[in-house]
């Protein structure tokens, strides 16, 4: 029996999220291998991420996931918890946030999360009694009834009802037990009021009173507590038996993540390993390394069969049976990191590398690596001194920026912030480009920022602290260097920008500054070389913000800028050295009866072009913005407050040729399918999707492969034009309604669309059922 009411939800939304994404249907990319949680549910195993839920059906094997982007209220996830009663999976957030998923929808709890007296806004810990979930807070303990779906009690245990952090909670028969960061309070299960704090008492007769006890449980009538010591594999087990406090020792110390009585046993997740006690405090066995597979367990549960379940932080959900000797992995399509420093897409393909440095251009020393995603199949690059699943990348860290060869897709350029270059060719590290192979310079660390190809399928580097701070690879794997005149030596460089013309544009650390150069012949005669270096002075850029983000081409030519003060253009790039006016200048717009300059308000952080020359817009704290051609008309502003979008702190934005737009963030990676999409320069193979369009279904259809902005038209079988419109870029959407709103009838539909050359042809056919 499925007796998880929250799956009907489940399934009907990954349905969705299971077939090819939908126009202005969301996705996320989240981090699914790491799990925090985990709950048996029958016939259902729900897991936990921070970022999100996955669940996995015994009866099935079906594994369906559950995040922001289809129902939950937030992200930022600390515990699940199953009320087999109401059947409610509760989902408690770290930001005290709370979520009830129930066969009939999920309700979001904000209650705890409004208040706005509390300083330490912090779930750290649920604990099911009857129909009542007890929440240990970072202020005190908060009592949720399940059934009447309400706040109803909070319990301030501190002396003088003071804020006390509670990391944990359980009870027996006789007492409420908290293990705090204090040490441990309790109160009689009969007080008149638990909400007075007189009715509580800190234990002085304990190990350790003082010191910070973050687990408790009741077991074969004990009561445990894990001392979180400080360092590494230091944590101390007590148990209460009724007369003395004794410690449960064990022969492989470790830090004690979750302690769960479940199957008869007490289990005790750790580290590197679960433990399985028997009632007699024996141990009945260790899981470890089932099938070779080590073990980093966050919280562990066994179901009515005797299967082990673990949450690990780097396998995802793992089922363990025969003692633990045998084992089997549940996890998703995702990348191993929820980092997102810069992204390249080409074609259906998309790359990201993890970071990174900060705002001063120190290293994070970040070693999560770069990702792809290919096929729709991710795939991880990384190697950690604990986890490494790329030796080539020992020691290399800090990945900046990303650069497809558009000439193979295959072929991917990575730059670090230390390492130099690294070449990826068909999934292989081809080769590591350094001081001593290459023409980039450092000593020891080689600082590389953006990575750019020109038009002749150069690639180009900035080497950030280098007396020649420019860089080429070219076609034929020759590497020559450039110095940009000695304002322009030994200093610290951000992007890379290559326009059209064949400019290189490069983002120096400096204020009202950007540096663009023109090679103006052959690669090899450095003789003739172009350099400038645009300021704030009118005639020379006049650039009116302190700080240059990023830039982005569009399909005019003119040249955007993000900017810490909104958006710049420079409408005429091909200028810098033509003679002529490329001075930045800023777009007035009429916002609320004002006039103003565009996002003037806004930190820019980022800019792409969609296939219909609208320009995505991200920022640092309002989200990302969709514009039109000219950046006149806001078309979309999606924030978390109005999207499921994860964060308003945009990192980049990358598009594939279908559309799907990849917004990067500081909490993670989402991605919106768009209307535009790439044109096809035939203007074959146009199809449309879905088709046949179903009963009931309200989306969008979209006509695809079409010429870039070619005119469409739908007409029925007898040639009645029900609906016109232009493409946007390759692609064409009609909602399945004809001009007066009314839904077409069930029947079949010809989608006409003229060419280059002005003629109309039919391109494809349209089964509509209504």
């Amino acid at each position: 029996m499925r007796n998880l009411g929250v799956i009907i939800i489940l399934c009907a939304v990954f349905g969705v999220q299971a077939q090819q994404v939908g126009i202005g249907e969301w996705r996320d990319h989240f981090p699914y291998k790491n799990c925090i949680a985990v709950e048996d549910a029958g016939d259902i195993v729900c897991a936990a991420t921070y970022y999100a839920l996955f669940s996995y059906n015994k009866t099935d094997n079906s594994v369906e996931r559950i995040s922001k982007i289809n129902g939950l209220s937030d992200i930022g996830i600390r515990q699940i918890a199953y009320h087999q009663a109401s059947q409610c999976l509760l989902v408690a957030y770290q930001n005290t946030n709370l979520d009830l998923i129930k066969e009939d929808g999920i309700i979001n709890l904000t209650d705890i999360k409004r208040k706005q007296d509390i300083e330490n806004h912090n779930i750290n810990h649920v604990f099911l009694d009857g129909n009542y979930a007890y929440l240990a807070c970072g202020f005190g303990i908060v009592v949720l009834d399940l059934v009447r779906e309400e706040i109803k009690d909070t319990y301030y245990i501190g002396e003088n009802a003071s804020a006390v952090n509670v990391l944990d909670i359980t009870k027996n028969d006789t007492a409420f037990f908290a293990a705090t960061e204090e040490g441990i309070y309790s109160a009689n299960v009969n007080s008149p009021n638990l909400a007075d704090f007189n009715y509580w008492r800190k234990e002085t007769d304990v190990p350790y009173q003082d010191m910070s006890y973050n687990l408790t449980t009741v077991f074969s009538g004990k009561v445990f507590f894990n001392r979180n010591n400080t360092g590494f594999n230091n944590d101390s087990l007590f148990y209460w038996d009724g007369a003395e406090w004794n410690k449960l020792e064990d022969d492989f110390p470790s830090d004690i993540q979750a302690l769960e009585v479940s199957g008869g046993a007490l289990l005790v997740s750790r580290n590197e390993d679960v433990l399985v006690y028997q009632p007699n405090l024996n141990l009945d066995y260790r899981i470890w390394n089932p099938s070779q597979l080590a073990v980093s367990a966050s919280d562990a549960q066994a179901d009515a069969n005797g299967n082990i379940w673990i949450a690990d932080t780097k396998l995802g959900l793992v089922k363990t049976f025969d003692e633990g000797n045998s084992v089997e992995t549940i996890s998703l399509q995702s990348p191993d990191f929820a980092d997102v420093f810069a992204m390249d897409a080409q074609g259906e393909q998309l790359w990201l590398v993890s970071g990174g440095y900060d705002k001063d251009f120190n290293p994070e020393e970040n070693s999560n690596g770069f990702a792809s995603f290919v096929d729709e199949s991710w795939t991880s690059y990384y190697c950690q001194s604990s986890d490494c699943n790329w030796p080539d990348l020992l020691n290399v860290q800090d990945f900046v920026d990303v650069e497809i060869n558009p000439n193979d897709a295959d072929n991917v350029f990575l730059s670090c912030w230390g390492s130099g270059v690294i070449e990826i060719q068909d999934g292989q590290i081809a080769t590591v480009f350094n001081a001593g192979n290459s023409s980039l310079e450092g000593s020891p660390e080689i600082l590389v920022g953006g990575v750019m190809f020109d038009g002749l399928n150069n690639l180009w580097v900035v080497n950030s602290g280098a007396e020649n701070i420019l860089s080429v690879k070219t076609s034929d794997n020759q590497w020559i260097s450039f110095n940009l005149g000695s304002s322009n030596t030994n200093i610290t460089t951000d992007k890379l920008f290559v326009d059209s013309y064949n400019q290189k544009w490069i983002i120096p650390d400096r204020s009202q500054s950007l540096i663009v150069f023109s090679e103006n012949g052959t690669l090899e005669n450095t003789s003739d070389d172009l350099v400038k270096n645009l300021n704030s002075l009118s005639g020379n850029g006049a650039l009116t913000s302190d700080q240059i983000n990023c830039m982005a081409q569009d399909f005019d030519d003119e040249i955007w800028l993000g900017t810490s003060e909104g958006i710049g253009v420079i409408y005429a790039p091909y200028s810098v050295f033509g003679g002529g006016n490329f001075d930045m200048e800023r777009i007035l717009v009429k916002w609320e009866g004002n006039v103003q300059y565009l996002l003037e308000t806004e930190n820019i952080t980022a800019i792409t072009v969609d296939q219909a020359n609208r320009k995505w817009i991200g920022t640092k704290q309002s989200g990302i913005f969709l514009l039109s051609e000219d950046g006149s008309e806001q078309i979309h502003h999606f924030t978390t407050e109005n999207s499921p979008l994860i964060s308003n702190r945009i990192t980049d934005i990358a598009i594939r040729d279908d559309g799907e737009v990849f917004i990067g963030t500081d909490l993670g990676l989402v991605s919106y399918r768009g209307m535009a999409a790439s044109s096809s320069n035939s203007g074959s193979n146009v199809y449309a999707f879905p088709n046949p369009v179903p009963a009931g279904y309200t989306g969008s259809i979209a006509i695809k492969n079409l010429y870039q902005d070619a005119n469409v038209k739908i007409t029925d079988i007898t040639g009645n034009v029900v609906y016109e419109t232009r493409a946007l870029g390759g692609q064409a959407i009609w909602d399945g309604h004809n001009f007066s709103g009314r839904k077409a009838h069930t029947g079949v539909y010809l989608v006409f669309a003229s060419n280059e050359d002005g003629s109309v042809s039919l391109v494809t056919k349209i089964l509509f059922v209504n």
